[in-house]
Order: structure tokens, then C-alpha cells, then sequence
């Protein structure tokens, strides 16, 4: 049975939570009122029906309205690689949410939280030639997209209609994001900008700060500073 950690159900009146932090990562998910969580880099104003991702160990503080409910799920932080930002969910997971949220025993609450997982991770190709491009992606981020659909016997267009098909986004989108999360695991370690720009094909460290704040809704010099 997958294990994970507790699922809060917040009610009440406005209320401020000051900066800490936790091992744990965690899904934020407001059913009634708003709450905003600033991590010092960015704040994040969540609204009934949106839904925010926080990653494991990072900094923030917490102002709820009067009157609000909202479900905090935490996980480990290896069980889902995300970085903090926007979940961009379907209906059916904001359903799924609400109901771990309601459910009537630990059982039931992990069958379907295990379910939440598979929603929120990632998704990969199913065809073989398409994960090959993930796996080229990962070792050579800059590479062209015309050069990735030549390398496994596709034309440009064929590429990018299958791609979404399959993966259920633009191969544009999901590459920005995979450029992103090696952009954080270089900037955390200590690399600065214009060397993680350089090495992830930018010519200009200006198109990759705006590709980055376009993902992340924040710079990555103000990404570091809220580490």
C-alpha cells in the first residue's frame, strides 16, 4: 500500500502561519476562500479550485481569509519530482482531491491517493521512439527539434502531432519544463545563471531567465534567494 503522509483539513478564520518549512512536499488545494503562501520568491494566491505544488523543504509562510476551507496533502518528496509551482489539473483530479479529503478511513485514503500519484507525475511517452527523445532531451537538452525527429525517422510535423497525442501536451511545453527542473538541480548545487543558461544551449542568458520565470513565475535569481 503506497504510504504517504496526512491529509489536513483547514477551517476557520483568517489566520497567519509564519515562514517554516517541512521534509515533506506538498499539495495545497483551497475549497472555499483563498489563501496565499509566499516562499519569499514568489507569492502564490490560491483560489477555490486552483491547486499549488509545494517541494520538499522550501521556505514559506501561510495567510488564509476569513471563512475558508482547504486541504493540504503531503507526500515524501521522492514519491513526486516536482518543483513548487501551479498544478494545472482536470476536473476529475480536483474531484479526487476532495474526495481523500473526505475519506472515511486510511485504506481508502491511499487507494486513492495512489491514484493522485499517477496523476501528478510526469507523464512519459508510451511509444518507443518518442521515449528515445526524452532520453535524448535529458542528455542534450539543446538539441533541435528537427534534429530530435531526425534521429528517430520523423518528420518535424509527424513528431510534434504524435508527441501530444501520446503525452497529452506540446513537446514545447514539456521540454521547458524538463529544462527547468535541470536548471534547479544546477542552480542548487551552485552554478550561476549564465553558466546553467550556457549549458542547457542558451545563447542569451536573457531568453533563458524569461523561459524560466515564464515556468516558474519567478527569476531564477529570485528562485535562489528564496532557498
Amino acid at each position: 500500500m503506497l504510504q504517504f503522509g496526512q491529509v489536513l483539513s483547514w477551517f476557520g478564520h483568517a489566520s497567519v502561519v509564519p515562514m517554516h518549512s517541512h521534509r515533506e512536499a506538498q499539495l495545497v488545494v483551497s475549497l472555499r476562500g483563498t489563501a496565499t503562501i509566499g516562499t519569499g520568491a514568489q507569492d502564490w494566491a490560491i483560489t477555490p479550485r486552483s491547486m499549488l505544488w509545494l517541494a520538499g523543504d522550501t521556505p514559506h509562510r501561510v495567510h488564509t481569509t476569513a471563512d475558508h476551507h482547504w486541504l493540504v496533502l503531503s507526500f515524501p518528496p521522492e514519491l513526486v519530482a516536482r518543483a513548487t509551482g501551479w498544478v494545472e489539473a482536470s476536473g476529475f483530479v480536483h474531484d479526487l482531491v476532495e474526495r481523500i479529503g473526505h475519506a472515511p478511513d486510511p485504506e481508502r485514503r491511499a487507494r486513492l491517493t495512489a491514484v493522485l500519484v499517477d496523476e501528478l507525475v510526469e507523464p512519459v511517452p508510451v511509444n518507443a521512439r518518442l521515449r528515445r527523445v526524452t532520453e535524448l532531451v535529458t542528455l542534450h537538452p539543446a538539441t533541435s527539434v528537427a534534429a530530435l525527429a531526425r534521429a528517430v525517422g520523423m518528420s518535424e510535423r509527424t513528431f510534434r502531432r504524435w508527441f501530444r497525442a501520446d503525452v497529452g501536451t506540446s513537446f514545447t511545453r514539456w521540454r521547458q519544463q524538463r529544462v527547468v527542473d535541470r536548471a534547479i538541480e544546477q542552480l542548487d548545487r551552485g552554478d550561476s545563471v549564465k553558466c546553467v543558461a550556457a549549458d542547457l544551449g542558451y545563447t542569451s542568458t536573457s531568453a533563458f531567465i524569461a523561459m524560466f520565470k515564464r515556468v516558474m513565475n519567478v527569476s531564477p535569481q529570485r528562485y535562489l534567494r528564496s532557498r
